[in-house]
């Protein structure tokens, strides 16, 4: 987490509008092509306390998170 939080700190000190998207209950198991394994939820929800704390935004995706993410850059 020591890491995760001085990517962060980088990040607060660019002028960016970074928004974080994690991959929904929907997501296909496992990931199409890969052999990744699904981040734990614990993991997760401490790391979207941290956004919160530096505010930056975030959501969940109802699936994938690349999907989403293409969507969200068309």
């Amino acid at each position: 987490m020591r890491i995760v939080f001085s990517r962060l700190v980088a990040l607060s000190e660019i002028v960016l509008c970074a928004h974080f998207v994690f991959d929904g209950l929907s997501q296909p198991q496992p990931k199409p092509g890969k052999g990744a394994k699904a981040v734990p939820s614990l993991l997760m929800w401490h790391f979207q306390e941290m956004l919160a704390a530096f505010g930056f935004s975030w959501h969940v995706a109802p699936g994938l998170a690349d999907a989403e993410l293409a969507w969200l850059n068309a």
